[in-house]
């Protein structure tokens, strides 16, 4: 009988060094899901946002889309700067040549100029209408 206690209090250690480990081990395993649940819901929650972004700049593509398109850009141009159609407005063709003639006759002493100014910036002096 002395063999059969001595067997088992050699073994008492062993049995609970085994439930210790497997204690840890469920307690690491567990830590470990926890985790990974974590990471998971993280991951749901920026899928999430990525989602919500995709959406906003798809609104916003079609919203500058409709802003930029031709008769919005037409309508804004009519209704707030006051312009008008150029089909409205005719065209006017002169001859370089008359126009060149009647500036030699008009002004003279324009192709000189008065100074270094006046060199620099030749259109101030032909801007300037005379009688």
């Amino acid at each position: 009988m002395r063999c059969n206690e001595e067997d088992r209090g050699v073994n008492t250690p062993a049995i609970l060094f085994c439930f210790l480990s497997v204690f840890l081990s469920a307690v690491l395993l567990l830590m470990l899901r926890l985790y990974s649940a974590n990471l998971e819901c993280r991951a749901a929650e920026t899928a999430g946002k990525i989602e919500a972004r995709r959406n906003q700049n798809a609104l916003m593509e079609r919203r500058c889309g409709e802003l930029l398109s031709a008769e919005n850009v037409y309508a804004y141009a009519i209704e707030h700067l006051n312009m008008t159609s150029s089909a409205d407005t005719p065209v006017i063709y002169v001859d370089l040549g008359s126009v060149t003639a009647a500036r030699a006759s008009v002004n003279p002493s324009a192709d000189s100029g008065n100074g270094f100014f006046d060199q620099f910036n030749p259109f101030v002096n032909k801007a300037h209408a005379k009688n």
